[in-house]
C-alpha cells in the first residue's frame, strides 16, 4: 500500500525553466526595443542589472510595499534609470511585453516531462505556485504540462 497519493510540484524552477525562459524574453525585448541604440551595450549587461533590481522589487512586493502593477513597470523603470535612460513609457512597454510574452516560452527543466510521465499513473499531481495566476495558467498550457494535472477537480487548480 502506498503511503502517498498526492504529489505537489512548484511550477517555476521545478518544472518550467524560469531562468532560461526569462533570459530568452529579456533578450527578445532588448532587440525589439533596440536598447543598444539607447546606450545599453550588451543584452547580458541589461539582464544582469534587471535581475538584481527585479529581486529587490519582489522583496518589496512580498512585504506589501509594492503593488503587482507597480512591480511590473518599476523593475524596468529602475533598470533603464541605471543605464541613464529616463522613460516611464518605455519601462511600461518593456513590462507589458515581458508579462505578456514570457509565459508563452516553453523551456522546461531537463527531464520534467519524463518525471511527470513516471508519476502520473501512480499519484494525483498538483501544481502549487506563488506566481500570478493569470500568467501561470498560460505557462502550464503552452509548455504541455496541463495533461498531467486534472483541472476538473477543485484540489488541482493553480493557486497563487
Amino acid at each position: 500500500m502506498r503511503k502517498f497519493r498526492h504529489i505537489f510540484l512548484d511550477l517555476d524552477r521545478t518544472l518550467w525553466d524560469f531562468e532560461e525562459n526569462s533570459r530568452q524574453e529579456l533578450e527578445s525585448i532588448f532587440r525589439k526595443f533596440k536598447l543598444q541604440q539607447l546606450g545599453i551595450s550588451l543584452p547580458n549587461e541589461f539582464i544582469k542589472i534587471y535581475k538584481s533590481i527585479n529581486e529587490e522589487c519582489w522583496s518589496l512586493y512580498r512585504l506589501n510595499k509594492l503593488s503587482k502593477e507597480d512591480l511590473r513597470s518599476i523593475r524596468f523603470l529602475k533598470t533603464l534609470e541605471y543605464f541613464g535612460i529616463e522613460s516611464k513609457e518605455l519601462a511600461q512597454n518593456l513590462g507589458r511585453d515581458y508579462v505578456n510574452n514570457s509565459p508563452y516560452r516553453t523551456k522546461l527543466i531537463p527531464n520534467a516531462l519524463e518525471l511527470l510521465n513516471d508519476l502520473k499513473d501512480h499519484y494525483n499531481l498538483h501544481i502549487i505556485t506563488n506566481g500570478f495566476q493569470e500568467v501561470q495558467h498560460i505557462k502550464v498550457q503552452q509548455s504541455g504540462l496541463s495533461d498531467f494535472f486534472n483541472q476538473d477537480r477543485k484540489s488541482t487548480r493553480l493557486n497563487s
